[in-house]
C-alpha cells in the first residue's frame, strides 16, 4: 500500500474502529500526521519566535514600550491555529487507525487508552508487530491478496535470470578394447566302433531225469462172498 492509498484509505474509515488495517496503512498514516504537524507547528512556531524577537529589537531601537507585532506574527499565529485544529481533526482517524491496527495482530483496541496516561510508545511498539496471517474474531486478513485470496494487489516484480555459466565437457573415457578371438578348440576324434563280441554257446541242455514208469493197473478184483457155493462168474 502506497503513501497516498493509506491516507485515503484512512480517511474514508475516519471513525470506525472495527475491523482490521495493515502495518502499511497505520505507519503511512503516522508519518503524514508528523509531516503535517511539523508544517504547522514547529515552523509556525519558529516565524513566531523571530517575528517576536524582531518586534521587540525595533521597539527598543526607537525608545517605545508598546508592542508591535508584525504581520510575520501574525501569519504565524493563523498558521499555528490552523494547525490545532488539523491536529485535533486527525485525532480521531488516528486513533481508529490504530485500534484497527491492533485488532490485526488479535489484540483488544482498549491498549489506546495509554496514550491518554503517557503510555503511547506502548501500543505504538505493538503497532509495529506483523499481523495475524488468517481471519481472526475482528474480521478477515489485509493481506489476503497476497495469498492469493483478495485484499490489497501487490505489485509483481520481474526476477533477474542469470546466465549459468557453462563448464567444458569432462573428456570422454576410451571404449575399452574388444576381448581376442581364439580359434575354435579342435574336436576330439569319433571314439571307434569295436565289433560286437561273439556271444557265448548256449550251455547244453541239462539230461532230465527219465520218468519212473507207471505201474501197471492191477486186475478187478472179482468180489467175494462167503458163499462156499458160489462159483465164479455166476
Amino acid at each position: 500500500m502506497s503513501f497516498g492509498q493509506a491516507v485515503r484509505s484512512v480517511l474514508r474509515q475516519y471513525a470506525t474502529f472495527d475491523g482490521r488495517a495493515r502495518r502499511s496503512e497505520f505507519w503511512w498514516f503516522y508519518l503524514a500526521v508528523n509531516l503535517m504537524q511539523v508544517v504547522l507547528f514547529v515552523v509556525p512556531g519558529t516565524m513566531f519566535f523571530f517575528a517576536v524577537i524582531a518586534a521587540s529589537t525595533n521597539d527598543s531601537n526607537y525608545g517605545s514600550n508598546s508592542f508591535t507585532m508584525p504581520a510575520l506574527g501574525w501569519v504565524a499565529i493563523g498558521l499555528l491555529v490552523i494547525g490545532s485544529l488539523a491536529s485535533l481533526a486527525v485525532t480521531i482517524p488516528f486513533y481508529a487507525v490504530q485500534a484497527r491496527r491492533l485488532h490485526d495482530m488479535g489484540q483488544s483496541a482498549h491498549w489506546i487508552w495509554l496514550n491518554f496516561v503517557s503510555l503511547g510508545i506502548v501500543p505504538l511498539i505493538m503497532c509495529a508487530m506483523e499481523g495475524n496471517a488468517y481471519d481472526n474474531q475482528h474480521g478477515p486478513d489485509p493481506k489476503a491478496g497476497e495469498h492469493g485470496s483478495g485484499g490489497y494487489a501487490q505489485p509483481t516484480y520481474a526476477q533477474p535470470t542469470y546466465a549459468q555459466p557453462s563448464y567444458p565437457t569432462e573428456p570422454g573415457y576410451a571404449a575399452p578394447p574388444a576381448l581376442p578371438v581364439y580359434p575354435a578348440q579342435p574336436g576330439y576324434p569319433a571314439q571307434p566302433v569295436y565289433p560286437a563280441q561273439p556271444g557265448f554257446p548256449a550251455p547244453p541242455a541239462v539230461p532230465g531225469y527219465p520218468v519212473p514208469p507207471q505201474p501197471p493197473t492191477p486186475p478187478a478184483s472179482s468180489p467175494r462172498t462167503d458163499d462156499p457155493f458160489s462159483h465164479p462168474g455166476s
